[in-house]
């Protein structure tokens, strides 16, 4: 698994919709467009197809930035979230 931050520009409301309902299946959104996903490469590719679906090239911007593991322990953050590789759910 790997850490990625996607990140998206997209004009059009509707587009911009179904990309996010795609992302919130794959990881935590950090901010208005920018999500968090750990994703085995063959995740990556099959959504990176899947997103490529909503954009236009001409107005929008789409763009995936893989996280190494030194990068992942070394993110710094402020506010509200929580270290990036952290379960979104706790089992006690």
């Amino acid at each position: 698994m790997k850490l990625w931050m996607i990140c998206y520009d997209i004009a059009e409301d509707r587009s911009r919709r179904c990309m996010e309902k795609l992302l919130y299946g794959f990881g935590e959104k950090v901010n208005f467009t920018v999500f968090e996903c750990q994703l085995k490469t063959a995740q990556f590719d099959r959504i990176w197809y899947e997103m490529t679906k909503f954009i236009n090239p001409e107005t929008d911007s789409l763009r995936a930035y893989p996280l190494c593991t030194w990068c992942e322990e070394r993110v710094v953050f402020q506010g509200r979230g929580r270290k990036p590789g952290l379960p979104i759910d706790w089992i006690l």
